[in-house]
Protein backbone atom coordinates (compact mmCIF):
# COMPACT_ATOMS: atom_id res chain seq x y z
CA UNK A 1 0.00 0.00 0.00
CA UNK A 2 1.32 3.33 -0.87
CA UNK A 3 2.83 5.87 1.97
CA UNK A 4 -0.13 7.66 3.97
CA UNK A 5 0.78 11.68 4.51
CA UNK A 6 -0.26 12.11 8.24
CA UNK A 7 -0.04 16.02 8.74
CA UNK A 8 0.97 17.49 11.36
CA UNK A 9 -1.65 18.69 14.01
CA UNK A 10 -1.59 22.84 14.33
CA UNK A 11 -0.61 24.05 17.73
CA UNK A 12 -2.85 26.86 17.99
CA UNK A 13 -5.00 26.69 21.42
CA UNK A 14 -8.55 25.07 20.58
CA UNK A 15 -11.96 26.72 21.58
CA UNK A 16 -14.74 29.41 21.80
CA UNK A 17 -15.38 32.22 19.36
CA UNK A 18 -17.83 35.24 19.55
CA UNK A 19 -19.90 34.61 15.53
CA UNK A 20 -23.54 33.97 17.19
CA UNK A 21 -24.92 37.05 18.03
CA UNK A 22 -25.57 38.05 21.86
CA UNK A 23 -28.57 36.14 23.43
CA UNK A 24 -30.47 37.39 26.15
CA UNK A 25 -30.99 37.49 29.57
CA UNK A 26 -29.34 36.96 33.00
CA UNK A 27 -27.71 33.38 33.17
CA UNK A 28 -26.23 31.47 36.25
CA UNK A 29 -23.60 28.64 36.11
CA UNK A 30 -23.37 26.30 39.16
CA UNK A 31 -24.09 28.66 41.36
CA UNK A 32 -24.76 27.03 44.89
CA UNK A 33 -23.06 27.74 48.72
CA UNK A 34 -20.04 26.54 50.08
CA UNK A 35 -20.14 23.95 52.94
CA UNK A 36 -18.74 24.94 56.71
CA UNK A 37 -18.05 20.95 56.36
CA UNK A 38 -14.98 21.54 53.52
CA UNK A 39 -11.37 20.16 54.80
CA UNK A 40 -9.19 23.13 54.45
CA UNK A 41 -6.06 22.40 52.49
CA UNK A 42 -3.13 24.05 54.48
CA UNK A 43 -1.05 26.02 51.49
CA UNK A 44 2.89 24.51 51.43
CA UNK A 45 5.34 26.73 51.87
CA UNK A 46 6.70 27.80 48.22
CA UNK A 47 10.09 27.45 47.15
CA UNK A 48 12.31 29.98 46.98
CA UNK A 49 13.37 28.41 43.54
CA UNK A 50 10.02 27.51 42.14
CA UNK A 51 8.99 27.20 38.64
CA UNK A 52 5.33 28.92 38.26
CA UNK A 53 3.56 27.61 34.96
CA UNK A 54 1.46 30.18 33.52
CA UNK A 55 -0.95 27.87 31.86
CA UNK A 56 -1.17 24.25 31.96
CA UNK A 57 -3.78 22.61 29.70
CA UNK A 58 -4.75 18.77 27.99
CA UNK A 59 -6.78 18.55 24.63
CA UNK A 60 -8.45 15.34 25.97
CA UNK A 61 -8.91 14.58 29.58
CA UNK A 62 -10.41 11.62 31.09
CA UNK A 63 -13.14 11.91 34.00
CA UNK A 64 -13.04 12.16 36.42
CA UNK A 65 -10.89 15.15 36.06
CA UNK A 66 -9.22 14.66 39.70
CA UNK A 67 -7.58 11.68 38.79
CA UNK A 68 -6.07 12.26 34.98
CA UNK A 69 -5.85 16.04 35.51
CA UNK A 70 -2.92 17.11 33.26
CA UNK A 71 -1.66 18.76 36.77
CA UNK A 72 -0.55 14.70 37.71
CA UNK A 73 1.94 15.35 35.74
CA UNK A 74 4.12 17.38 38.45
CA UNK A 75 2.90 15.79 41.57
CA UNK A 76 5.85 13.38 41.94
CA UNK A 77 3.49 10.38 42.71
CA UNK A 78 2.09 7.15 40.91
CA UNK A 79 -1.09 9.43 39.53
CA UNK A 80 -0.82 10.46 35.86
CA UNK A 81 -2.77 12.02 33.13
CA UNK A 82 -4.75 10.33 30.18
CA UNK A 83 -7.13 10.87 27.72
CA UNK A 84 -10.87 10.48 27.48
CA UNK A 85 -11.45 6.15 26.13
CA UNK A 86 -10.38 5.79 22.49
CA UNK A 87 -8.12 9.38 22.54
CA UNK A 88 -4.92 9.09 21.12
CA UNK A 89 -2.81 10.35 18.27
CA UNK A 90 -2.91 14.28 17.97
CA UNK A 91 -3.87 15.16 21.97
CA UNK A 92 -1.60 16.16 24.02
CA UNK A 93 -0.41 18.97 27.00
CA UNK A 94 0.74 22.28 26.77
CA UNK A 95 2.78 24.10 29.61
CA UNK A 96 3.33 27.71 29.13
CA UNK A 97 6.18 29.61 30.92
CA UNK A 98 6.87 33.27 31.52
CA UNK A 99 9.96 33.09 29.66
CA UNK A 100 11.71 31.13 32.00
CA UNK A 101 15.67 30.47 31.67
CA UNK A 102 16.17 27.26 29.38
CA UNK A 103 16.76 24.43 32.22
CA UNK A 104 19.34 21.68 31.21
CA UNK A 105 17.04 18.84 30.61
CA UNK A 106 13.20 17.22 30.51
CA UNK A 107 11.97 13.96 30.77
CA UNK A 108 9.16 12.18 29.93
CA UNK A 109 7.96 9.25 31.68
CA UNK A 110 5.38 6.96 29.44
CA UNK A 111 3.26 4.95 30.88
CA UNK A 112 3.14 1.29 31.10
CA UNK A 113 -0.20 0.46 32.80
CA UNK A 114 -2.97 -2.33 31.37
CA UNK A 115 -5.91 -0.09 31.45
CA UNK A 116 -3.89 2.63 29.31
CA UNK A 117 -3.05 1.72 25.64
CA UNK A 118 0.58 2.39 25.22
CA UNK A 119 1.95 5.44 24.00
CA UNK A 120 4.87 4.46 21.39
CA UNK A 121 5.94 8.28 20.13
CA UNK A 122 5.28 11.54 21.08
CA UNK A 123 6.67 14.89 19.15
CA UNK A 124 8.06 17.60 21.27
CA UNK A 125 7.56 21.13 20.67
CA UNK A 126 9.68 23.84 22.09
CA UNK A 127 8.63 27.46 21.87
CA UNK A 128 6.55 26.46 19.00
CA UNK A 129 9.19 24.00 16.93
CA UNK A 130 9.29 20.69 16.72
CA UNK A 131 12.51 19.45 18.53
CA UNK A 132 12.58 15.43 18.85
CA UNK A 133 10.46 12.72 18.66
CA UNK A 134 10.48 11.22 22.50
CA UNK A 135 10.24 7.05 22.66
CA UNK A 136 9.61 5.13 25.84
CA UNK A 137 13.95 4.35 24.76
CA UNK A 138 14.41 7.91 24.13
CA UNK A 139 12.68 9.93 26.62
CA UNK A 140 14.90 12.68 27.43
CA UNK A 141 15.48 16.29 25.65
CA UNK A 142 18.26 18.12 26.76
CA UNK A 143 19.06 20.68 24.17
CA UNK A 144 17.24 24.07 25.29
CA UNK A 145 18.41 27.27 23.83
CA UNK A 146 17.63 30.44 25.34
CA UNK A 147 14.48 31.50 27.46
CA UNK A 148 11.35 28.60 27.46
CA UNK A 149 8.04 30.00 26.84
CA UNK A 150 6.05 26.85 25.73
CA UNK A 151 6.11 23.01 25.80
CA UNK A 152 3.96 20.68 23.73
CA UNK A 153 3.62 17.31 23.64
CA UNK A 154 1.30 15.35 20.92
CA UNK A 155 0.52 12.05 20.59
CA UNK A 156 2.33 10.97 17.09
CA UNK A 157 1.46 6.99 17.57
CA UNK A 158 -0.01 4.81 19.78
CA UNK A 159 -1.97 1.47 20.01
CA UNK A 160 -3.41 0.33 16.36
CA UNK A 161 -4.66 2.49 13.31
CA UNK A 162 -7.21 0.75 10.65
CA UNK A 163 -6.73 1.83 6.78
CA UNK A 164 -9.05 1.31 4.00
CA UNK A 165 -8.53 2.47 0.27
CA UNK A 166 -11.50 2.38 -2.24
CA UNK A 167 -11.45 3.85 -5.81
CA UNK A 168 -14.35 5.73 -6.97
CA UNK A 169 -15.07 4.29 -10.08
CA UNK A 170 -15.14 6.19 -13.44
CA UNK A 171 -13.84 9.25 -11.42
CA UNK A 172 -10.17 8.89 -11.65
CA UNK A 173 -9.73 8.94 -7.87
CA UNK A 174 -9.21 7.14 -5.00
CA UNK A 175 -9.34 7.87 -1.10
CA UNK A 176 -8.14 6.44 1.94
CA UNK A 177 -9.82 6.60 5.59
CA UNK A 178 -7.79 5.79 8.60
CA UNK A 179 -8.92 5.41 11.71
CA UNK A 180 -7.73 5.41 15.75
CA UNK A 181 -9.17 2.06 16.68
CA UNK A 182 -7.95 1.59 20.39
CA UNK A 183 -10.88 1.92 23.18
CA UNK A 184 -8.50 2.70 25.93
CA UNK A 185 -6.63 6.01 27.19
CA UNK A 186 -3.36 7.03 27.00
CA UNK A 187 -1.45 8.48 29.23
CA UNK A 188 1.69 10.09 30.74
CA UNK A 189 3.33 9.67 34.44
CA UNK A 190 5.46 12.86 35.06
CA UNK A 191 7.53 15.51 33.43
CA UNK A 192 10.39 16.27 35.18
CA UNK A 193 12.92 19.48 34.31
CA UNK A 194 16.82 19.65 35.74
CA UNK A 195 18.86 22.65 36.06
CA UNK A 196 22.78 22.08 34.62
CA UNK A 197 23.81 20.68 38.04
CA UNK A 198 21.08 17.80 37.58
CA UNK A 199 18.65 19.12 40.69
CA UNK A 200 14.90 18.65 39.83
CA UNK A 201 13.31 21.93 39.34
CA UNK A 202 9.92 22.70 41.05
CA UNK A 203 7.36 23.12 38.55
CA UNK A 204 4.10 24.46 39.89
CA UNK A 205 1.18 24.46 37.96
CA UNK A 206 -1.78 26.50 38.81
CA UNK A 207 -3.60 25.49 42.24
CA UNK A 208 -7.23 24.33 41.48
CA UNK A 209 -9.43 25.14 44.04
CA UNK A 210 -12.87 23.87 44.63
CA UNK A 211 -15.79 26.71 44.73
CA UNK A 212 -18.31 27.97 42.59
CA UNK A 213 -18.89 30.50 39.72
CA UNK A 214 -22.01 32.59 38.53
CA UNK A 215 -22.03 35.33 35.89
CA UNK A 216 -25.02 37.40 35.05
CA UNK A 217 -25.38 36.63 32.20
CA UNK A 218 -24.19 34.20 29.15
CA UNK A 219 -23.41 33.98 25.31
CA UNK A 220 -25.73 31.33 23.84
CA UNK A 221 -24.45 28.47 23.61
CA UNK A 222 -23.67 28.44 26.97
CA UNK A 223 -21.47 25.43 26.70
CA UNK A 224 -18.83 27.96 24.74
CA UNK A 225 -18.81 30.37 26.46
CA UNK A 226 -19.67 29.56 29.74
CA UNK A 227 -17.03 31.30 32.47
CA UNK A 228 -15.37 28.04 33.30
CA UNK A 229 -13.39 28.98 30.31
CA UNK A 230 -11.84 31.77 32.49
CA UNK A 231 -9.86 29.34 34.12
CA UNK A 232 -9.05 26.57 31.42
CA UNK A 233 -5.75 27.78 30.14
CA UNK A 234 -6.38 28.71 26.47
CA UNK A 235 -6.93 32.16 25.61
CA UNK A 236 -8.80 30.32 22.92
CA UNK A 237 -11.58 30.01 25.17
CA UNK A 238 -13.26 32.33 27.63
CA UNK A 239 -16.42 33.83 29.23
CA UNK A 240 -18.90 36.12 26.98
CA UNK A 241 -21.64 38.16 28.36
CA UNK A 242 -24.69 37.82 26.53
CA UNK A 243 -27.44 40.61 27.52
CA UNK A 244 -29.38 41.89 24.14
CA UNK A 245 -29.34 45.20 25.78
CA UNK A 246 -25.54 45.93 26.44
CA UNK A 247 -21.99 45.74 25.65
CA UNK A 248 -20.62 44.54 28.79
CA UNK A 249 -21.54 47.76 31.02
CA UNK A 250 -22.50 46.48 34.68
CA UNK A 251 -21.67 42.93 34.10
CA UNK A 252 -20.73 40.69 36.76
CA UNK A 253 -18.63 37.70 37.43
CA UNK A 254 -18.57 36.07 41.10
CA UNK A 255 -16.74 33.56 42.46
CA UNK A 256 -17.25 31.59 45.96
CA UNK A 257 -14.46 29.54 47.26
CA UNK A 258 -15.50 26.48 49.15
CA UNK A 259 -12.36 27.58 51.76
CA UNK A 260 -11.74 31.33 52.78
CA UNK A 261 -8.70 32.72 50.24
CA UNK A 262 -6.26 35.85 50.57
CA UNK A 263 -6.12 37.39 47.26
CA UNK A 264 -3.24 39.96 46.24
CA UNK A 265 -2.82 40.16 42.73
CA UNK A 266 -5.16 38.73 39.77
CA UNK A 267 -4.04 38.49 36.22
CA UNK A 268 -6.36 38.94 32.98
CA UNK A 269 -6.02 38.12 29.50
CA UNK A 270 -9.01 40.91 28.29
CA UNK A 271 -10.93 40.43 25.24
CA UNK A 272 -11.55 37.61 23.05
CA UNK A 273 -7.72 36.29 22.42
CA UNK A 274 -8.34 33.36 19.50
CA UNK A 275 -7.31 35.67 16.97
CA UNK A 276 -6.29 39.56 16.56
CA UNK A 277 -9.68 39.81 14.33
CA UNK A 278 -12.04 37.94 17.27
CA UNK A 279 -9.85 40.51 19.85
CA UNK A 280 -11.05 43.65 17.54
CA UNK A 281 -14.12 42.45 16.84
CA UNK A 282 -15.61 41.38 20.26
CA UNK A 283 -15.78 44.86 23.45
CA UNK A 284 -12.90 44.12 25.79
CA UNK A 285 -12.61 45.36 29.92
CA UNK A 286 -11.38 48.97 30.34
CA UNK A 287 -12.23 49.12 33.95
CA UNK A 288 -13.86 47.28 36.60
CA UNK A 289 -14.14 47.07 40.42
CA UNK A 290 -13.37 44.41 42.50
CA UNK A 291 -12.97 42.97 45.67
CA UNK A 292 -15.67 41.43 48.17
CA UNK A 293 -19.34 42.32 48.86
CA UNK A 294 -19.44 45.77 50.64
CA UNK A 295 -15.65 46.13 49.88
CA UNK A 296 -15.01 46.76 46.14
CA UNK A 297 -12.22 48.92 44.72
CA UNK A 298 -11.62 50.49 40.70
CA UNK A 299 -9.12 49.22 38.74
CA UNK A 300 -8.15 49.95 34.88
CA UNK A 301 -7.22 47.42 32.02
CA UNK A 302 -5.44 48.47 28.44
CA UNK A 303 -6.79 47.60 25.22
CA UNK A 304 -3.91 44.58 25.07
CA UNK A 305 -3.41 41.12 24.24
CA UNK A 306 -1.01 40.66 26.74
CA UNK A 307 -1.66 39.25 30.29
CA UNK A 308 -2.27 42.07 32.59
CA UNK A 309 -1.50 41.90 36.12
CA UNK A 310 -3.67 43.92 38.56
CA UNK A 311 -2.18 44.19 41.88
CA UNK A 312 -4.72 44.49 44.15
CA UNK A 313 -5.19 47.94 46.34
CA UNK A 314 -5.34 46.25 49.69
CA UNK A 315 -5.06 42.32 49.77
CA UNK A 316 -8.65 40.31 50.35
CA UNK A 317 -9.84 38.17 52.43
CA UNK A 318 -12.94 35.77 52.08
CA UNK A 319 -14.82 33.05 49.93
CA UNK A 320 -17.03 35.24 48.01
CA UNK A 321 -15.84 37.68 45.11
CA UNK A 322 -17.02 39.99 42.59
CA UNK A 323 -15.49 41.64 39.64
CA UNK A 324 -17.76 44.45 38.06
CA UNK A 325 -17.41 45.71 34.44
CA UNK A 326 -17.73 49.35 34.32
CA UNK A 327 -16.23 50.66 31.15
CA UNK A 328 -15.66 48.83 28.46
CA UNK A 329 -13.62 49.17 24.80
CA UNK A 330 -15.99 48.83 22.19
CA UNK A 331 -16.17 46.18 19.71
CA UNK A 332 -15.75 46.65 15.96
CA UNK A 333 -18.98 44.16 15.10
CA UNK A 334 -20.15 42.88 17.96
CA UNK A 335 -21.59 44.06 21.31
CA UNK A 336 -20.12 40.77 23.47
CA UNK A 337 -17.75 41.86 25.91
CA UNK A 338 -15.25 38.75 26.17
CA UNK A 339 -12.77 38.28 28.87
CA UNK A 340 -10.47 35.37 27.66
CA UNK A 341 -8.65 33.89 31.11
CA UNK A 342 -8.09 35.11 34.56
CA UNK A 343 -6.09 34.04 37.73
CA UNK A 344 -5.72 34.73 41.17
CA UNK A 345 -2.73 35.38 43.21
CA UNK A 346 -2.59 33.54 46.51
CA UNK A 347 -1.22 31.97 49.21
CA UNK A 348 -1.06 29.15 46.90
CA UNK A 349 0.70 30.44 44.52
CA UNK A 350 -1.27 31.43 41.23
CA UNK A 351 -4.75 29.58 41.38
CA UNK A 352 -7.92 29.40 39.23
CA UNK A 353 -11.18 28.20 40.12
CA UNK A 354 -12.64 24.83 40.01
CA UNK A 355 -16.45 24.76 40.14
CA UNK A 356 -16.23 21.00 38.09
CA UNK A 357 -18.83 22.71 35.47
CA UNK A 358 -17.08 21.66 32.50
CA UNK A 359 -17.02 18.05 33.79
CA UNK A 360 -20.42 18.25 34.01
CA UNK A 361 -21.23 19.48 30.74
CA UNK A 362 -19.30 17.02 29.20
CA UNK A 363 -20.94 13.78 31.34
CA UNK A 364 -24.35 15.43 29.96
CA UNK A 365 -23.10 15.56 26.04
CA UNK A 366 -21.32 11.97 26.38
CA UNK A 367 -24.65 10.83 28.07
CA UNK A 368 -27.55 12.70 25.26
CA UNK A 369 -24.98 10.92 22.39
CA UNK A 370 -25.53 7.66 23.48
CA UNK A 371 -26.10 5.33 21.08
CA UNK A 372 -26.19 7.91 17.92
CA UNK A 373 -23.37 7.88 14.81
CA UNK A 374 -21.77 10.62 17.32
CA UNK A 375 -21.01 7.84 19.82
CA UNK A 376 -18.31 6.29 17.60
CA UNK A 377 -16.81 9.25 16.48
CA UNK A 378 -16.36 11.82 19.45
CA UNK A 379 -12.99 11.61 21.07
CA UNK A 380 -11.32 9.56 18.32
CA UNK A 381 -9.69 10.50 15.37
CA UNK A 382 -9.82 10.07 12.23
CA UNK A 383 -7.94 10.81 8.34
CA UNK A 384 -8.88 10.75 4.93
CA UNK A 385 -6.52 10.99 2.37
CA UNK A 386 -8.28 11.73 -1.68
CA UNK A 387 -6.01 10.81 -4.20
CA UNK A 388 -7.14 12.26 -7.88
CA UNK A 389 -4.95 10.56 -10.53
CA UNK A 390 -6.09 12.33 -13.25
CA UNK A 391 -5.65 15.51 -12.34
CA UNK A 392 -1.69 16.22 -11.82
CA UNK A 393 -1.71 13.27 -9.30
CA UNK A 394 -3.74 15.89 -6.79
CA UNK A 395 -3.77 14.89 -3.20
CA UNK A 396 -5.99 16.33 -0.47
CA UNK A 397 -5.62 15.25 3.06
CA UNK A 398 -7.92 15.66 6.01
CA UNK A 399 -7.93 14.89 10.06
CA UNK A 400 -10.31 15.56 11.96
CA UNK A 401 -11.13 15.50 15.87
CA UNK A 402 -14.28 15.74 17.24
CA UNK A 403 -14.03 15.78 21.42
CA UNK A 404 -16.51 15.78 24.25
CA UNK A 405 -14.96 19.21 25.80
CA UNK A 406 -16.85 20.42 22.36
CA UNK A 407 -13.46 21.35 20.83
CA UNK A 408 -12.12 20.87 17.66
CA UNK A 409 -10.01 20.36 15.18
CA UNK A 410 -10.13 20.03 11.45
CA UNK A 411 -6.80 19.97 8.96
CA UNK A 412 -6.81 19.90 5.50
CA UNK A 413 -4.10 20.05 2.78
CA UNK A 414 -3.97 19.89 -0.86
CA UNK A 415 -0.90 19.63 -3.18
CA UNK A 416 0.01 18.08 -5.93
CA UNK A 417 3.83 15.62 -6.47
CA UNK A 418 4.60 18.52 -8.41
CA UNK A 419 6.96 21.45 -6.42
CA UNK A 420 5.97 23.89 -8.53
CA UNK A 421 2.19 24.10 -8.36
CA UNK A 422 0.01 25.71 -5.91
CA UNK A 423 -0.44 23.70 -2.09
CA UNK A 424 -3.18 24.87 0.16
CA UNK A 425 -3.62 24.28 4.00
CA UNK A 426 -6.56 25.25 6.62
CA UNK A 427 -6.36 24.40 9.78
CA UNK A 428 -9.70 25.14 11.67
CA UNK A 429 -10.63 24.90 15.83
CA UNK A 430 -13.05 25.91 17.97
CA UNK A 431 -16.17 24.43 19.50
CA UNK A 432 -18.78 22.60 18.30
CA UNK A 433 -22.60 22.36 19.14
CA UNK A 434 -24.90 19.56 19.00
CA UNK A 435 -27.95 20.23 16.86
CA UNK A 436 -29.47 16.98 16.49
CA UNK A 437 -27.99 13.17 16.70
CA UNK A 438 -30.09 10.14 15.80
CA UNK A 439 -28.50 6.17 15.22
CA UNK A 440 -27.94 7.16 11.27
CA UNK A 441 -27.95 10.90 10.95
CA UNK A 442 -26.31 13.82 13.09
CA UNK A 443 -26.29 17.47 12.67
CA UNK A 444 -23.70 19.90 14.54
CA UNK A 445 -22.67 23.53 13.97
CA UNK A 446 -18.94 24.17 14.34
CA UNK A 447 -17.36 27.67 15.21
CA UNK A 448 -13.80 29.20 15.49
CA UNK A 449 -10.46 30.47 13.60
CA UNK A 450 -9.73 29.24 10.18
CA UNK A 451 -6.09 29.61 9.34
CA UNK A 452 -5.54 29.83 5.75
CA UNK A 453 -1.76 29.00 4.13
CA UNK A 454 -0.80 28.45 0.80
CA UNK A 455 1.95 28.79 -1.33
CA UNK A 456 1.79 29.00 -5.20
CA UNK A 457 4.60 29.05 -8.08
CA UNK A 458 4.89 32.08 -10.70
CA UNK A 459 6.85 31.76 -13.66
CA UNK A 460 8.98 35.29 -12.77
CA UNK A 461 8.14 35.86 -9.17
CA UNK A 462 8.68 32.25 -7.62
CA UNK A 463 7.56 31.00 -4.66
CA UNK A 464 4.45 33.14 -3.23
CA UNK A 465 3.11 32.67 0.29
CA UNK A 466 0.19 33.59 1.94
CA UNK A 467 -0.77 33.50 5.45
CA UNK A 468 -3.97 34.58 7.75
CA UNK A 469 -6.02 33.83 10.13
CA UNK A 470 -10.29 34.30 10.08
CA UNK A 471 -13.54 33.58 11.65
CA UNK A 472 -15.57 30.89 10.30
CA UNK A 473 -18.36 29.01 11.54
CA UNK A 474 -19.99 25.76 9.20
CA UNK A 475 -22.32 23.01 9.77
CA UNK A 476 -21.51 19.41 9.23
CA UNK A 477 -23.89 16.34 8.39
CA UNK A 478 -22.29 13.32 10.21
CA UNK A 479 -23.28 9.43 8.91
CA UNK A 480 -21.68 6.49 9.60
CA UNK A 481 -19.48 6.94 6.70
CA UNK A 482 -18.96 10.51 6.05
CA UNK A 483 -18.74 13.91 7.28
CA UNK A 484 -19.59 16.60 4.80
CA UNK A 485 -19.83 20.43 5.40
CA UNK A 486 -22.10 23.21 4.13
CA UNK A 487 -19.34 25.80 3.11
CA UNK A 488 -15.86 24.34 3.99
CA UNK A 489 -15.24 21.03 4.65
CA UNK A 490 -15.76 19.19 1.42
CA UNK A 491 -16.06 15.48 3.31
CA UNK A 492 -14.30 13.09 5.08
CA UNK A 493 -14.59 9.14 4.41
CA UNK A 494 -14.40 7.33 7.96
CA UNK A 495 -14.84 4.22 6.64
Amino acid sequence: MRKIFIPVLCLSSLLACSLLPGCGGGSDNNQGDSKDSTIVEKPKPIPADAVFLSGLYATSTNTPYSDFSPENLFDGTDKFWATMPGAGPDEGVMLYFDGIEAPASMEVKFMNDSTLENIKAIELYVNGAMVKILSPDSNVFSSFEGSLNSVFLRIKEAGKTQSKTVDVDGDGMEYTAVRYVSKKPVGINEIIFKDKAGKKLDVLPLKSLKGQLAASSILLPEEAYTPDFLFDSRTDFGWAEGNKEGSGLNETLTFKFDAPQNISKIKIWNGFQRSTEHFQKNARVKQFEFGTPGNMSSYSLADDMKPQVIALKQALSGKEFVLKITDIYKGASYTDLVISELMFYTDYGWSIINSGGVEQRKQTLVNKIKGSVLDGIVDHWFYDEMLNYGNWDNISMTSIILRSNQSFVIWTDSHTTSKNTEAVSNVYDGNWELVSATKDMAKIKIFGKRRFVSQGYGTYKGIQKQDRVSIFSDQLTITPSMIKGEKFIEQIHLK
